[in-house]
């Protein structure tokens, strides 16, 4: 709470918040009679958070806190253009972060890299901005992003044909938003 800048009280509304969105949101979805495997690679795919606010911020980092300890979470990836923002900065200060890999999905790595501090991965794709992102979907169980930040991001987020489409949390304009595929 003190590196971010917020009362306890602060906090606690976060936390509540995130946790009141995510049960809202898996209700609604699996009902009470879906349950995942906990043995299996539970991704979480951020991008297009762009530039956000302090708010925002905050609540992105407990929202992903509450995936990794109440939901599973394994894996983080986190998409180029969001890799070395604030948010990542804010991420690696979390308490809970040790106990996920975060990956880094780049087009290209200079030199051919295979490791960026402070990512515990790095996955190179040979593709355009679009198809990291839809191949990060296609990967996740959960996915965070902020469509008021890029339109482009908006363009191709469709309804998808699997038995488990992704919960995608759209993060923008204070006020959290589940989107159903």
């Amino acid at each position: 709470a003190i590196q971010r800048n917020l009362s306890l009280s602060g906090v606690k509304l976060h936390r509540n918040r995130a946790q009141r969105l995510l049960r809202e949101l898996l209700k609604s979805r699996l009902g009470k009679k879906k349950k995942y495997d906990r043995r299996q690679a539970r991704i979480c795919g951020v991008f297009g958070l762009g530039d956000l606010s302090g708010y925002n911020l905050s609540f992105v980092t407990t929202l992903i806190d509450i995936l990794i300890n109440e939901y599973g979470i394994t894996d983080i990836w986190v998409e180029e253009k969001d890799g070395f923002s604030k948010f990542v900065l804010t991420l690696m200060k979390s308490y809970c972060i040790n106990k996920a890999r975060v990956t880094l999905v780049v087009r290209q790595a200079e030199n051919n890299c295979l490791f960026v501090p402070p990512y515990d991965d790095v996955i190179i794709t040979h593709s355009d901005f679009e198809n990291r992102c839809r191949s990060i979907i296609k990967h996740s169980v959960f996915c965070i992003t902020n469509l008021s930040n890029d339109l482009s991001v908006k363009q191709f987020i469709e309804p998808s044909r699997d038995e488990n489409p992704p919960f995608i949390i759209d993060v923008s304009n204070y006020s959290p938003k589940i989107i159903t595929l």
